[in-house]
């Protein structure tokens, strides 16, 4: 038999997540409908934001390359 913590994050914890990502996101839809919205351009305004998002993302091309 598994570990009881190995049970916990490889069977449950998934299922929690994946849970509360799609109540939650039918929540929102639901309720704030008009918040839902592509204002995400106003971050690539400012030049500081947009090296930190590149950055960020060369940060995930590593983790996930190796």
């Amino acid at each position: 038999m598994a570990h009881p913590f190995q049970f916990f994050w490889f069977v449950v914890y998934p299922y929690i997540c994946l849970g509360s990502f799609f109540i939650g996101t039918a929540v929102r839809f639901i309720f704030y409908n008009y918040t839902i919205n592509a204002r995400s351009s106003e971050i690539f305004e400012k030049k500081y934001l947009m090296i930190g998002s590149i950055l960020f993302h060369l940060g995930l091309l590593g983790v996930f390359g190796g």
